[in-house]
């Protein structure tokens, strides 16, 4: 697989790369959750294969169309394909309320072919004209630079700083209390979460010390138990119990099947 990236350090708060990948063997995946989205534009022919699988078990093929996203993820994805030329976003959550005025939460545990025909056609024409990935990059960015002139992200920024802060507190042992934190009513609370995070406060919270662990178990100077107590579990079981919740397999298991990238397994 050949992978090329490009950070933005001027949309860092709602993108974390602009790609393109080439794959040319056959390729069998799995993706654990990374608390991301991705919008990715199909640059290639159309292929004979390329599956995969939603969360809800149904096949579809990701290159009928010219673009598709990857929804927020809370199970693993599960992709076979034989070949794939892609160039696309990996975005935050946020994004996604950002950029479509669309809540997060819609694009729970899905991949759908994205359905905003004109500007999808006016995106491809340009980056279909652009010879190099570097050249495509800069135009992209600069088109949702030009998007984010016409919309508010002020929810956006005020969830990442507060989300530092709550992770600060809860790697440290402490078990934060995310409605007093924000200072709104819990009603209003869980609507800010779905809406630009996806998910309620209470599963951010494991979501986040889930993604800690991955992050821990590719450092090889620690023990499980020493990532266990890193991330704020209160002991193995409980560790255990958030792992399989969005990993579907333990700890162990993981850090068995692990490959150099982080979240990703060979199959």
């Amino acid at each position: 697989m050949q992978l090329q990236e490009y950070k933005s350090s001027k949309l860092s708060h709602l993108v974390i790369s602009i790609f393109e990948r080439k794959v040319t063997i056959p390729l069998q995946v799995t993706m654990l959750p990374d608390h991301t989205v991705s919008l990715i534009f199909n640059l290639g022919e159309k292929i004979k294969k390329a599956q995969g699988i939603k969360v809800n078990s149904e096949i579809f093929n990701p290159t009928s169309t010219f673009c598709f996203i990857t929804g927020l993820h809370t199970e693993p994805l599960y992709f076979d394909m034989q070949g794939l030329h892609s160039f696309g976003l990996n975005l935050k959550p946020s994004a996604i309320r950002a950029f479509w005025g669309v809540p997060v939460s819609e694009f729970q545990d899905i991949v759908v072919d994205w359905q905003i025909k004109n500007e999808l056609s006016f995106i491809e024409d340009n980056l279909r004209k652009r010879n190099s990935f570097r050249e495509r990059a800069i135009w992209l960015e600069d088109y949702f630079l030009e998007k984010l002139k016409r919309v508010d992200v002020g929810y956006s920024t005020q969830l990442s700083k507060l989300m530092t802060l709550i992770e600060s507190d809860l790697y440290s042992g402490q078990r934060p209390d995310i409605y007093n934190y924000t200072g709104y009513s819990k009603m209003h609370t869980n609507r800010i979460f779905k809406e630009w995070i996806g998910l309620p406060p209470g599963k951010v919270l494991r979501y986040r010390q889930f993604l800690k662990a991955i992050e821990l178990m590719h450092q090889e100077k620690y023990n499980l138990t020493q990532i266990g107590y890193s991330c704020g579990f209160y002991d193995q079981s409980h560790f255990i119990r958030v792992f399989e919740e969005f990993a579907k397999m333990t700890p162990g298991a993981y850090q068995r099947q692990k490959t150099p990238i982080r979240g990703i397994l060979a199959t």
